[in-house]
């Protein structure tokens, strides 16, 4: 099983959530939301994202929850480093476009996705992940999502006002984030 979705604006409303999310419990398997993404430092390189051993910049990353696919609750996410999440300092690295998410058992990911969240291989992707998923299997149904655009935010920019589930508004760029 291998299902690719190509994401737009009409991804934020709760109608099209719903009918992709009754779609996907259909095999068989509830959804989580991702409502954040959470990377370590070494996948940022200023205010931009890191580049790979394998040459690639990062475009993308692999989701796994035991016994659930996973989907970004929004197009746009807010991208967080994870210590600094951890201290309570929740203002955003960035903000991405999920332009494409595909729901497929970690075996069947493409060479061109694996190489996007810097993986040279299946068995190397199977042994970096294993690290913080003890329970992911070749055979675990993982979600890739594919980056588009990225908003950086300028490490100046810290006036940010939180607006639940409208996301951020930066006082300095004076637009929604």
């Amino acid at each position: 099983m291998r299902c690719e979705m190509v994401l737009n604006p009409l991804y934020t409303e709760r109608r099209h959530k719903y009918l992709l999310k009754t779609a996907v419990e259909a095999v068989g398997l509830p959804v989580h939301f991702d409502e954040e993404l959470l990377f370590w430092a070494n996948h940022f390189d200023g205010k931009q994202w890191s580049t790979y051993d394998n040459g690639v910049r990062k475009g993308g990353t692999l989701r796994f929850k035991d016994g659930f696919v996973r989907l970004p609750i929004e197009q746009r996410l807010l991208v967080y480093e994870t210590e600094e999440r951890k201290k309570d300092r929740p203002f955003p690295r960035a903000a991405v476009d999920i332009v494409k998410v595909t729901v497929c058992p970690a075996s069947e990911l493409s060479y061109e996705e694996l190489s996007k969240d810097g993986f040279v291989d299946h068995e190397q992707m199977l042994e970096d992940m294993t690290q913080y998923y003890s329970a992911m299997t070749a055979q675990s149904i993982v979600s890739f999502y594919e980056f588009g655009n990225a908003d950086w935010r300028d490490k100046n920019d810290f006036v940010w006002i939180a607006f639940g589930d409208a996301g951020f508004w930066s006082k300095k760029r004076n637009r929604r984030f």
